[in-house]
């Protein structure tokens, strides 16, 4: 596996993206790593989401 081996011994950079604790862990265990703080949209109701369109 001549292919796995090169794979093995390059160094690696991670886009992590959600959980903080995985972004932890790599920068602990010397891993280059780059957080994205993202979260899936809140789904509003329809009439809540009219009133906040009005007030914002």
């Amino acid at each position: 596996m001549k292919g796995a081996d090169s794979l093995a011994s390059q160094r690696i950079t991670v886009i992590n993206v959600g959980s903080s604790h995985f972004h932890e862990e790599l920068k602990r265990q010397g891993v280059t790593t780059l957080q994205v703080n993202w979260r899936p949209p809140v789904e509003l109701e329809k009439d809540i989401e009219d009133i906040l369109k009005e007030v914002l």
